[in-house]
């Protein structure tokens, strides 16, 4: 399936053009999800769903039609020959001049497939580095997948694929958050630790399944939510990114310091390759 915008589309103009009246364009008024698609099927597909419902909830979008949305990327889905991915945004659809939104909503989503390849076993060590952009702390958007993602994009500008697989992130007061598109998990002493995403960040779809299957007893170890900084980072047993493209991406080095492999990371690839 070639990449570009899918037949599947609410709102678009005729020529299958977003128009300049859009509020996600006009204010990063929306929210989007990147969802995998494994053998027709895209992988984590209800957890990717209720993330969206809970951002539409926090923003106050209202009007989505969640069973249209699902059928629409089943659909572009099963088009892939094999694999694949389809990015799924959302916007609160058109409004007038101004920040407050229009009392009437008609939200506009569409589809958008790119040629994709699932990684087949434990993705080679990324070597990330630690950005010097920092994250504002904005709890009413924290863990949200929404359009505003200028940090990152500052972030990967000032360390380009070229320069570092990843970029570590900090908010305004040192806390480690998160990578520009994946969340970090630590392992110390057979435990592993995750930062909150009570503050900033966005709270990936594997993130969200390797809590569950620590919780749920899926998984033989224990996952905390809590603060960390680069100094947790020293002596880790090992670091390992998670995003739902990726899945599950050991750390081989931070700032140019190398990080051990082990076999936390190994087993929860496994555990994320594993899930429908």
């Amino acid at each position: 399936m070639p990449s570009g915008i899918t037949p599947h589309a609410q709102g678009l103009t005729p020529t299958g053009d977003v128009p300049v009246t859009d509020r996600g364009l006009a204010y990063g008024d929306g929210l989007f999800e990147t969802i995998a698609v494994i053998d027709g099927k895209p992988k984590l597909l209800a957890t990717h769903l209720a993330r969206l419902q809970r951002g539409a909830e926090r923003l106050a979008i209202a009007g989505l039609n969640f069973i249209a949305l699902e059928a629409a990327v089943y659909a572009a889905a099963a088009a892939f020959v094999a694999h694949g991915a389809v990015k799924l945004l959302v916007t609160r659809g058109d409004g007038p001049r101004g920040y407050t939104p229009p009392v009437t909503q008609n939200p506009r989503w569409w589809l958008q497939s790119f040629a994709w390849t699932p990684p087949l076993e434990l993705p080679s060590g990324a070597h990330v580095v630690t950005s010097s952009v920092r994250l504002g702390e904005q709890p009413l958007l924290a863990g949200l997948k929404h359009l505003n993602r200028l940090e990152q994009v500052l972030a990967r500008a000032e360390n380009p694929a070229s320069r570092a697989d990843e970029a570590l992130m900090l908010d305004s007061a040192g806390r480690l958050v998160c990578a520009t598109s994946a969340n970090i998990f630590v392992v110390r002493e057979g435990k592993l630790f995750t930062p909150r995403m009570d503050r900033c960040g966005v709270a990936g779809v594997v993130r969200g399944a390797l809590l569950a299957g620590a919780t749920n007893g899926d998984l033989p170890w224990s996952i905390a939510e809590t603060e960390l900084t680069l100094a947790s980072l020293v002596g880790a047993e090992e670091l390992f990114l998670t995003s739902a493209l990726r899945g599950v991406w050991a750390v081989a080095s931070v700032d140019g310091i190398p990080v051990p492999s082990g076999k936390v990371a190994k087993a929860c690839f496994d555990y994320w390759s594993a899930l429908p």
